[in-house]
């Protein structure tokens, strides 16, 4: 076997393969013996039909069955001969295939780029974390106490932030209603939030039985594209204003708002300022995180392989097409395709960046996982899911990780990723900086 590695591009390689026809030869005599066994000609006991007949009637059937056969049995040690790590599947070019001239096909192929991490030492970093104040726990106490309210009709009101309001609303773009668009007796709480920006605000102030235009422009990244940046006027008609009326913070609320079962209200402060300890730790290992990933991609921007970025955009989009249908929205009725991948393409290059460069790390520093550690961590992992998700049987999660090589593959690179930001701290320049909880847990989220 001869092979010839020609380079097209950065990353785009040529690899011709010719086989000599010696070995052509043999494999078209098996093939030939194998249809033998198989096929039946007239006038003949099965396996007693001459070669030449059968490789004459049978020629374009054994031509393609030994060109194939050979690709799968040389294609791959072409690679590993020449180094070569393609991204995808290559495009064949597949020559013509004799037992006089032996055969020869070429695989264009796009190949990895290889890396070497760059500004991942030394890193000045800043770890923000809060104190949980009585008045943390207050807040808490009080968005308790709101979700838990009971709404009465409250004739004459004019609506609040925090009432709720019992409404019809139609929305109209370019005067035309839109689909999606339009809702009857839609009970709404001012302040909450769930409508596009400026719309709740609008109905501040609204009476029952009065009729309210609402204008609003819809974001410019909105689900639907044909909506997205675009005016809209929303015709609404009031029907009821509602005021809320909170539970007293007591025992019984404790128990009933807290799942508190003794102890009381102090009991649960106790448990909501535990909770809110977690999530500023939590928190600020994220941001830690964020910190960490945004300086090493600055440092190893690199040119990346089209094919390998749009491999990445793909998997990116399928899952939050995926999370979209879970919702119960039509992701393709959202853009085209092309309009996807417009949108995620940059974020696509990122991730490929970053996993580059977190597996180039731990390949110069020797960060792996051992299967005591991988064990430890998958356990770990479980242990918070069952925390925010009681009902969640670990042992059946363990299994459905342990049962696919994908998902501990995942779960390695979680842990090794966690390795690797433990390191650049140990060897970095850090700082620590004391914020409020409501600043801590609002960072990231601006805007």
């Amino acid at each position: 076997m001869d092979v010839t590695v020609e380079e097209k591009g950065q990353f785009d390689r040529s690899v011709t393969v010719r086989i000599p026809a010696e070995r052509v030869a043999q494999m078209m005599d098996v093939e030939v013996q194998r249809l033998a066994q198989s096929v039946r000609l007239p006038g003949f006991r099965p396996g007693k039909a001459p070669k030449k007949m059968l490789e004459s009637r049978y020629q374009g059937q054994i031509v393609a069955e030994v060109g194939e056969r050979l690709v799968e049995s040389t294609y791959s040690q072409a690679l590993r001969d020449n180094d070569l790590r393609p991204v995808g599947p290559p495009e064949l070019e597949v020559g013509k295939l004799s037992r006089e001239d032996g055969f020869s096909y070429t695989a264009v192929v796009q190949v990895m780029p290889t890396m070497t991490p760059e500004g991942y030492k030394d890193l000045k970093l800043t770890r923000l974390a809060a104190t949980i104040e009585e008045a943390d726990v207050d807040r808490v106490i009080e968005e308790m106490r709101r979700s838990n309210a009971e709404f009465e009709m409250a004739e004459g009101r004019a609506a609040e932030k925090g009432d709720q309001v019992v409404l019809d609303f139609e929305g109209f773009v370019d005067d035309e209603p839109f689909e999606g668009g339009a809702s009857e007796k839609y009970v709404l709480t001012l302040g909450e939030n769930r409508f596009i920006p400026g719309f709740e605000e609008q109905l501040e102030g609204a009476k029952a039985d009065q009729d309210v235009d609402v204008k609003v422009t819809f974001p410019e990244k909105y689900h639907s594209s044909n909506l997205a940046g675009k005016e809209a006027i929303f015709k609404c008609k009031v029907h009821e204003v509602r005021t809320p009326e909170l539970p007293e913070v007591d025992d019984d609320f404790a128990k009933a708002s807290g799942g508190v079962e003794e102890g009381g209200v102090e009991a649960l402060r106790q448990k909501v300022q535990e909770r809110l300890v977690k999530e500023a730790e939590k928190k600020s290992r994220q941001l830690l995180r964020s910190e960490i990933m945004d300086q090493l991609l600055e440092a190893n921007r690199t040119e990346l392989p089209d094919q390998l970025v749009d491999q990445e955009a793909k998997a990116l989009i399928d899952r939050i097409k995926g999370e979209y249908k879970n919702q119960g929205v039509d992701p393709e009725a959202m853009k085209s395709e092309q309009e996807w991948m417009d949108e995620y393409r940059d974020s696509a290059m990122d991730r490929v960046i970053l996993g580059m460069t977190v597996g180039a790390i731990s390949r110069e520093e020797s960060i792996g996982a051992d299967e005591e550690e991988l064990s430890a961590h998958l356990d770990k992992m479980i242990e918070e899911t069952v925390g925010e998700m009681p009902g969640v049987d670990p042992e059946r999660m363990k299994a459905w990780f342990r049962e696919d090589k994908e998902r501990m593959g995942e779960v390695e690179s979680r842990l090794v990723e966690e390795k690797i930001i433990e390191w650049i701290v140990d060897h970095g320049e850090m700082s620590d900086e004391n914020i409020s909880l409501e600043e801590l847990l609002n960072k990231g989220t601006e805007g």
